[in-house]
């Protein structure tokens, strides 16, 4: 993720909400009553916006291994919340995932090697991710 606009925060709060939909649907991943529930709730965020948090919670495995962080929607930092890197500051998504994978011992990232990618964590808690704004 490069620069980080207004636009972005919106998405990235839009796509925290589908995808806790999604996560929390009873119904099969191509069924009709779930993408239904998935676009009303799009259509929710998008008409009755309220203000984006600050940070979002986001996870990404690599070799086995789960790291925590928070994704500072404003800026774009990841902050790495567990494992060997804990407190330790990304300017991005990105770089945040080429640290944890050059921080697994004798393995380093190379330009054709592709990164591990962050997901949210499973929440379906419907006030554990506010509106866009």
């Amino acid at each position: 993720m490069h620069e980080n606009t207004s636009h972005q925060v919106v998405e990235a709060v839009v796509a925290a909400a589908l995808h806790r939909v999604f996560a929390s649907a009873p119904h099969a991943a191509d069924s009709l009553e779930m993408w239904l529930e998935v676009t009303a709730e799009a259509v929710a965020q998008l008409r009755d916006p309220v203000e984006a948090p600050q940070w979002m919670p986001v996870f990404l495995v690599f070799r086995k291994q789960r790291t925590e962080a928070r994704f500072y929607l404003d800026t774009a930092l990841v902050h790495i919340t567990s494992g060997p890197l804990t407190g330790t500051i990304h300017a991005d998504l990105d770089a945040a995932a080429v640290a944890v994978v050059n921080d697994y011992h004798g393995y380093y990232i190379t330009l054709l090697d592709s990164l591990p990618t962050w997901r949210f964590p499973h929440n379906p808690d419907p006030k554990a991710t506010p509106r866009a704004a």
